[in-house]
C-alpha cells in the first residue's frame, strides 16, 4: 500500500499480519551527494546528531521504548540518502512512529551534544579509515579516482579538524534544507493491521508543516570515458597509497555506470557481469584465474543513482602487479563483449544472485530499509520484489551487452601498497581548501527563522503515547522428532520468500575446549573433498561448517531454493552422516595447549573449568563430538510433516557407536574453584557454574530469573555495578550445555584486584536474590523485555532457524518459541526466587579462576568468605 500525507510525506505499508515485530524505516533524499563545498561530513554528523534528542524525547530519551523492548535502531548515510530504523514488537509501533515523527518535527540541537557527536564521529572516522587495516578501501578512496566532480568524488566522512568547526545555525539549516516531510518515505514492514497504521501515521506526521523539497542534485559526471590523459590503456586515474602491515598490494578498479533510473535491463546484467568476475572468474591471456570480487555500488546494488559504479577488488599475489589485475579483468570483459560467453556461468551466477536477494532481503530490518530507498531513489519500492524474476531473464547476450559498455566506460584505478609509512590523500574539505559555507550562509538567510523552528525553538514536547498491544507468533505447521542416535529434528513451515534455510547444530565434546587445532582440522575435513566438496554442485544451494563462538559446537549453515532443498538437505546429512559414523580421522585434545592459550578469554575459562575437574578426581576421558543433543531444522514453505519425511530419507539409517551419548560425570566441585595460572596477564576472572536438571514447567520461571540476575540491562547485577565506585569490569550470566550437562553460569573479567570485586557482587547479588522477591514493577519490566526480544526470532526465516537450533539443542520443543512470551508473564515473585536457589544457590556452585598468582588468591579469599558464611 502506497499513499502520501497532506505534507508530502511519502507512506508504504507492507503488512506480514503473522509477524510479531514490525520495522518503521524513515527514509530521506539526503546524503554525501548532497553537501556542498565546506559540508564534506555533514550528512554523516547529522545522522548521529538525530538519535540525541527532540521535544518530547530530550537528552538521549529516543532510545527509552527501544531499550524497554529489546529493540534495535539505527541510521546510516549513503550516497543519495540517510535511513533510519527501528525494529520492535508490533506493541511498540507507535512508540516508534512517534519518536520518528518528533525529530522529523523538532529535533533540539545544543553546543554540548554537537560536541559529543563530533568526538563520535572523530572516532569513526578513526577506526574505519585508520586504524583498521586497509581502513577506506575502497570507499571512500575509490571515488577519488573513478569522479572527477565534488558531488561525487568527495569523501563523504569529511576532514574531521573542520568539521570541528559546524556551528548549531550549520545544523539548523542543514535541517531546513533537507529534512522536510516531502523529502522523505516512511516504510512499515511486518505485525500491524494497514488500516490502524494508516491513522498512527497521520496522527503522529500529519501535522509537521510542508517545506520546499530541495532539488535533486544534477549528476555533473557522465557514465562514459571522460576526456583527459589516462596513465594507461582503458583506464581513468590512478589513487596511489601506502599502508604498513597489510599482507599485499590491494586493488581496487572502478567502472562508471548508469544507475538502474537509466536502464534496468542493463543495470541486471551489469550485476552478472560483476558477478561472473566474483572468486576466479577473471581471467588473464594465459588462462590464469583470479581472485576478485565484484560488486555494483560501493555499498551494493541499486543503492545510488547514476552516476553507479561497478567495483572489482582484490589482493594480489605474490609480486603481482596492479597492472596484471587489471589486465585481467579487461581481458575477461574483452572475451564476453565479443560473444565467449557461457550460458552455463550466466544461468549459475544469475540464481546465485536471485537466491542472495531473497534470502537478503527476508529480513524486516532488510526489507523496510530496501523499500523505502527504492521508493525515494527511483519512485519504484515494487522493484525489490521483481529484481528476481527480473534476474531470470538475463541472457548471455545481455551480459556481452554489458561487458562492451564497460569497455568505454570511465575507470578508475585504487592501489593500496604494502610500506612503512601510511600514505593517503587528505580528506575532502580538510583545513586550507574554499570554505563555502559562508556563501551558503548568505543565501539561506531568508531561511533562518525556518530553520531556528526546524531545530525545535519554539515548539513544545507531545504527550508520548502509551505501549500497544503484542502480537504472539503462531506457526503454519511445526513438528520434531527425536532420532535414536539423540539428535532432534525440527521442521517449521515458513511461507516467507522462495529459499528454505537449514542448521545443524552438534556438540563438539571436550574437543572444543582443549582442541582448537583438532577443530581446525575437523572442519576442514568436513569442508573437504571427502564430505561436502563431494556433493554435486547445485547453484542456489550452498552449505558452510563453523564453530560456534563459544567453541562448544558444530555448526553447519545451509540455504537452497525450494526447488532444490533436497540438495541443501543432503549436504547437511552428509556432515550428520560423518559424525554419526565417527569418520572424523584421528581427533585428540592433548598436546594442544599453546593453541588454547590464544582463545578468547571465555573459552580459557570454560578450559579451565574443565582441567579443573580433570584434575581434581582423575581425568575426565575426552568426549569426541556425537549426535546425542544435537539439533537439525528446516524452515520453509514445505510442511513440517513434508520436511520431516525428507529429513528421514536423506539422514543416514544406521547410526554407528561412535554417535553414542558419552558418560561424563560434573567436571567442578560443589563449593570449590579450580585455578588455572595466568603469569603476567593483567586479566583475571571467574567461573561458576551449577547443574541443571531438565523441567519443562520450570522453563519460564528460570528463563525470567537468569534474565532478572545478569541476563538485560534492568538486572540486578546491572543494577549493582552501575553506581559510582563499583569495580569496573565485565559480568555475563547464561544457561547452556556444558560437554553434555545442563548448567546455569556467571562469569566475570576485570583487571587485576577489581576480579575479586566483581566476584563479591555476584556472591552477594546471588544470595540476594534467593531470599528477596523481586518487586512486582521489577519483575514485570523484564518479562516485558525478555517477551519482547524473543520475539526477534521472526524477523527472518534465518534467523527463526538459528534460535530453533539454538533451543533445540537445549532439548524445547519448537512451540517454545511461541509459547514461551506469554507464560512469561505468569511468573511470580517467589517462582523466581525458587528458581535462583536451583541456578545459583551456594549449594551447587563451583567453578574456576584465571590469573596470575595474586589475582588467584584474592579471588578464592572472597570466595572461601562467602561460602563459609553460606555454609554457616
Amino acid at each position: 500500500m502506497r499513499t502520501v500525507l497532506p505534507n508530502g510525506l511519502r507512506l508504504l505499508l507492507a503488512p506480514a499480519p503473522e509477524l510479531p515485530r514490525v520495522a518503521v524505516c524513515v527514509t530521506y533524499g539526503v546524503g554525501f551527494r548532497s553537501e556542498r563545498p565546506g559540508e564534506e561530513g555533514l550528512a554523516h554528523l547529522f545522522e548521529h546528531l538525530m538519535f540525541r534528542g527532540s521535544a518530547s524525547l530530550p537528552d538521549g530519551r529516543f532510545y527509552e521504548h527501544v531499550r524497554r523492548l529489546g529493540s534495535e535502531a539505527n541510521g546510516t548515510t549513503h550516497q543519495d540518502y540517510t535511513d533510519y530504523y527501528q525494529v520492535v514488537p508490533s506493541a511498540g509501533l507507535e512508540l516508534a512512529l512517534f519518536s520518528e515523527a518528533d525529530r522529523m518535527r523538532a529535533p533540539r540541537f545544543t553546543a554540548r551534544v554537537l560536541a559529543e557527536q563530533l568526538e563520535g564521529v572523530e572516532a569513526e572516522i578513526r577506526e574505519r579509515t585508520v586504524d583498521r587495516p586497509l581502513g577506506g578501501f575502497p570507499w571512500p578512496l575509490l571515488p577519488q579516482a573513478l569522479f572527477s566532480t565534488h558531488r561525487d568524488a568527495h569523501d563523504g566522512y569529511g576532514d574531521p579538524e573542520r568539521l570541528k568547526r559546524t556551528t548549531l545555525q550549520d545544523c539548523a539549516d542543514f535541517f531546513d534544507a533537507h529534512y522536510s516531510p516531502g523529502n522523505a518515505v516512511l516504510t512499515l514492514v511486518g505485525g500491524f493491521d494497514p488500516g490502524e497504521a494508516l491513522l498512527l501515521a497521520e496522527r503522529h506526521f500529519g501535522g509537521i508543516p510542508p517545506r520546499p523539497r530541495p532539488p535533486r542534485p544534477e549528476p555533473a559526471e557522465r557514465a562514459e570515458r571522460a576526456e583527459r590523459a589516462e596513465p594507461a590503456a582503458g583506464s581513468g586515474s590512478v589513487l596511489t597509497c601506502a599502508e604498513p602491515g597489510i599482507p599485499g598490494t590491494a586493488v581496487a578498479l572502478g567502472y562508471q555506470l548508469p544507475g538502474p533510473e537509466k536502464g534496468l535491463d542493463r543495470y541486471l546484467a551489469t550485476m552478472v557481469v560483476a558477478g561472473m568476475l566474483s572468486g576466479g572468474g577473471a581471467r588473464d591471456d594465459a588462462g590464469r584465474a583470479w581472485r576478485t570480487s565484484g560488486s555494483c555500488g560501493f555499498f551494493g546494488p541499486f543503492d545510488a543513482v547514476s552516476p553507479d559504479a561497478l567495483v572489482v577488488a582484490g589482493l594480489l599475489p605474490g609480486a603481482a602487479a596492479p597492472e596484471e589485475f587489471t589486465t585481467a579483468v579487461r581481458s575477461s570483459l574483452a572475451r564476453w563483449a565479443d560473444g565467449d560467453v557461457s550460458c552455463e556461468d550466466v544461468d549459475a551466477v544469475r540464481r546465485r544472485l536471485r537466491v542472495e536477494h531473497v534470502r537478503s532481503h527476508s529480513d524486516l530490518r532488510a526489507r523496510g530499509r530496501a523499500l523505502g530507498r527504492l521508493e525515494l531513489l527511483y519512485g519504484r519500492a515494487e522493484l525489490l520484489d521483481e529484481i528476481p524474476d527480473r534476474l531470470a531473464t538475463v541472457r548471455a547476450d545481455d551480459v556481452a551487452g554489458a561487458a562492451r559498455a564497460l569497455a568505454t566506460a570511465r575507470q578508475g584505478l585504487l592501489v593500496i601498497e604494502p610500506a612503512p609509512v601510511r600514505r593517503r590523500p587528505a580528506p575532502s574539505g580538510a583545513i586550507g581548501e574554499p570554505d563555502g559555507r559562508r556563501g551558503l550562509r548568505a543565501g539561506r538567510a531568508a531561511g533562518r527563522a525556518a530553520g531556528r523552528a526546524a531545530a525545535g525553538e519554539g515548539q513544545g514536547p507531545l504527550p508520548v503515547p502509551a505501549m500497544g498491544k503484542f502480537r504472539h507468533a503462531v506457526f503454519r505447521s511445526a513438528g520434531d522428532e527425536l532420532l535414536p542416535d539423540g539428535l532432534r529434528v525440527v521442521a517449521v513451515e515458513d511461507p516467507r520468500g522462495t529459499v528454505a534455510e537449514v542448521r545443524l547444530r552438534v556438540p563438539l565434546g571436550s574437543l572444543g575446549l582443549t582442541g582448537p587445532h583438532a577443530v581446525r582440522d575437523l572442519l576442514g575435513h568436513l569442508a573437504g573433498p571427502a564430505v561436502l566438496g563431494a556433493l554435486p554442485p547445485a547453484s542456489g544451494a550452498a552449505c558452510v561448517v563453523r564453530t560456534s563462538p563459544d567453541g562448544q559446537w558444530l555448526e553447519a549453515l545451509a540455504h537452497a531454493p525450494h526447488d532444490e532443498l533436497e540438495a541443501g538437505l543432503a549436504a547437511v546429512a552428509t556432515v550428520v552422516a560423518a559424525v554419526a559414523a565417527d569418520g572424523l580421522g584421528p581427533v585428540t585434545d592433548a598436546g594442544d595447549v599453546a593453541a588454547a592459550s590464544g582463545a578468547e578469554f571465555g573459552q580459557l575459562l570454560e578450559r579451565a573449568l574443565w582441567e579443573g575437574g580433570r584434575n581434581q578426581d582423575g581425568p575426565n576421558e575426552a568426549v569426541r563430538p556425537g549426535l546425542h543433543g544435537g539439533c537439525l531444522v528446516v524452515v520453509g514453505a514445505l510442511s513440517a510433516g513434508a520436511a520431516l519425511s525428507l529429513a528421514r530419507r536423506l539422514l543416514p539409517s544406521s547410526r554407528a557407536a561412535g554417535s553414542a551419548r558419552a558418560r561424563t560425570r560434573m567436571p567442578w566441585k560443589t563449593g570449590e574453584l579450580a585455578e588455572t595460572d595466568q603469569p603476567g596477564s593483567a586479566q583475571a576472572g571467574f567461573l561458576l557454574c551449577s547443574p541443571e536438571t531438565a523441567g519443562a514447567e520450570e522453563e519460564a520461571a528460570r528463563y525470567l530469573t537468569t534474565a532478572l540476575f545478569g541476563g538485560y540491562y534492568g538486572s540486578r547485577l546491572a543494577a549493582a555495578l552501575g553506581g559510582p565506585g563499583t569495580p569496573a569490569g565485565e559480568i555475563l550470566v547464561g544457561r547452556d550445555r556444558f560437554v553434555g550437562l545442563r548448567r546455569a553460569w556467571v562469569r566475570g573479567r576485570a583487571t587485576g584486584a577489581e576480579a575479586a570485586r566483581l566476584l563479591d557482587v555476584v556472591c552477594r547479588e546471588t544470595d540476594r536474590l534467593a531470599h528477596e522477591p523481586p518487586r512486582a514493577a521489577e519483575l514485570a519490566q523484564a518479562a516485558e523485555f525478555c517477551a519482547a526480544q524473543m520475539t526477534s526470532a521472526f524477523d527472518s526465516p534465518g534467523a527463526l532457524a538459528d534460535a530453533l537450533a539454538r533451543f533445540g539443542a537445549l532439548g524445547w520443543p519448537p512451540e517454545s518459541i511461541t509459547t514461551l512470551p506469554g507464560r512469561l508473564r505468569t511468573v511470580t515473585p517467589q517462582q523466581v526466587c525458587e528458581a535462583a536457589q536451583r541456578l545459583f544457590g551456594h549449594e551447587s556452585l563451583g567453578g574456576a579462576v584465571l590469573g596470575d598468582r595474586t589475582a588467584r588468591e584474592e579471588l578464592n579469599s572472597v570466595w572461601a568468605r562467602w561460602h563459609r558464611g553460606w555454609s554457616a
